[in-house]
């Protein structure tokens, strides 16, 4: 079980600046539950959220601040994949892609960024670090919301869902790319290259 927001604070004690000034990133792992996010609805925290997590959303009240999806649309039903992104435009939920206007159009809960594929799916083609303003989504989506959360200026950044063992929070997710020692590369490169704190829960 994740370690509550209250455990979060009590153990982290001054590392943390306030609820406020935190990035809550949510991954798609096992140890993500529908009861660990329903206790974030009434703490007044804000949260990226990635890829299929409206998969958990029959079974809690939470719904993310932002929902950022970032890896190239491809496999045999790319469609399928942008109608995923318009599930959460029409949510309301802010949503960040890269410079995907043709297919989803231009909506006010839409922002457009600059990123980077040049590396996505080669370990020994790694970047040394990021490189912001442009976002690099090297190895897993959720490095890339931890850019997007630095960017807009949050003060540390806690990961939730991120197992980075492989498999996701529901037998449903369908079919995906496990790639273990990329993410544990990722992830790397994000501590190193973050300006602000980062703490993993599922390290508790």
């Amino acid at each position: 079980m994740l370690p509550s927001i209250t455990e979060l604070c009590s153990r982290e004690g001054e590392r943390l600046p306030s609820l406020e000034r935190i990035a809550f990133v949510i991954g798609n792992g096992p140890s993500l539950t529908p009861e660990w996010l329903d206790h974030l609805v009434d703490q007044n925290v804000t949260t990226f959220a990635v890829n299929r997590i409206h998969l958990v959303y029959h079974l809690t009240e939470w719904r993310p601040t932002y929902y950022v999806r970032t890896e190239p649309p491809g496999g045999d039903d790319p469609e399928r994949f942008f109608q995923e992104c318009r599930l959460h435009i029409d949510a309301g939920e802010l949503c960040v892609f890269p410079h995907w206007e043709d297919e989803l159009g231009q909506h006010k809960n839409v922002e457009y960024i600059n990123t980077c594929h040049h590396y996505k799916y080669g370990a020994d083609n790694a970047p040394s670090a990021w490189h912001l303003p442009m976002v690099c989504d090297f190895g897993t989506v959720v490095t890339a919301a931890m850019q997007v959360a630095v960017m807009k200026g949050y003060e540390a950044i806690v990961l939730a869902g991120c197992d980075l063992t492989g498999g996701h929070f529901t037998e449903d997710y369908g079919p995906s790319l496990i790639q273990t020692d990329l993410w544990k590369k990722a992830h790397e490169i994000a501590r190193r290259s973050s300006p602000v704190p980062i703490i993993n829960l599922m390290e508790y």
